[in-house]
């Protein structure tokens, strides 16, 4: 009996927190990462990328790690800042499937991760599959001096964003949209000089929908009558083709507009 009780007791331990349980009450994160606290997660049909944050602080040289549990799945990790710039990003590491970045951060706030699979990047497909994700390095910080994601632009329905810049140092554009009740929107960024590829997702930090070029228009992305059936704060990203990878991001340098209307 007693051997039983220790055996419930170490397995009680190693279990790993659902995103559900961690993600945060406000932005819509699948999860908030904290130092050596593992965090599990899964892949369905139509959701293959989630949206982690985490506070660290400047210089502090962090971990992150993205562990397969299911042997199809090739998983991939990008770190953002609340500015867009891209802190890190990897695919395949040590020569294995699994994705693991290392990198100091510039300054002291709120940081995104984008936990997904290399193919996910640019393509919404039916990668399905569980995996792990933790993160080491981060310092305690002073949110009275630090940049978080009440920073983020804040889109209202029915409004033109326009000359938005986006460039190697800053390739990526995030803002949220608060829905107080239901919502379907339409979502256009429109470019002559760039590949735009629209990201949304919702309060539970799963991204729902993705777009490369279906505008028409040139390289310019267009979603149409996205459904967001939650209350809460969703997260929109605008990223350009390449923009996850150094020496892609050396050709980005351009103007975009983003429309924001009602469906």
């Amino acid at each position: 009996m007693k051997r039983l009780i220790a055996t419930l007791i170490i397995l009680a331990f190693m279990v790993v927190p659902t995103m559900a349980q961690e993600r945060a009450d406000t932005l819509g994160v699948y999860g908030t990462l904290v130092n050596n606290n593992p965090l599990g997660g899964t892949f369905e049909s139509g959701i293959d990328m989630h949206l982690f944050e985490f506070d660290g602080a400047a210089n502090d040289l962090v971990t992150i790690q993205m562990i397969a549990l299911s042997n199809d799945l090739d998983p991939a990790l990008v770190l953002l800042g609340i500015d867009g710039s891209i802190v890190g990003w990897n695919d395949d590491s040590n020569n294995q499937l699994n994705a693991t970045i290392n990198a100091e951060l510039p300054y002291s706030g709120t940081y995104f991760v984008l936990a997904t699979t290399f193919r996910s990047l640019y393509e919404q497909g039916e990668f399905q599959g569980d995996y792990q994700i933790v993160l080491n390095g981060v310092s305690p910080i002073d949110p009275q001096n630090s940049t978080t994601d009440d920073d983020l632009l804040p889109l209202e329905p029915d409004n033109v964003y326009e000359a938005i810049t986006l460039d190697a140092s800053t390739p990526v554009f995030l803002a949220t949209l608060t829905v107080q009740d239901t919502l379907a929107v339409n979502l256009y960024a429109e470019s002559d000089t760039l590949d735009t590829v629209l990201y949304v997702f919702n309060t539970k930090g799963e991204r729902i929908a993705l777009d490369d070029d279906s505008s028409g228009y040139n390289y310019s992305a267009e979603l149409k009558g996205v459904p967001l059936d939650e209350p809460g704060q969703y997260m929109i990203m605008v990223v350009t083709r390449g923009y996850e990878r150094e020496e892609e991001r050396d050709n980005i340098n351009g103007f975009m507009n983003l429309w924001v209307d009602r469906s």
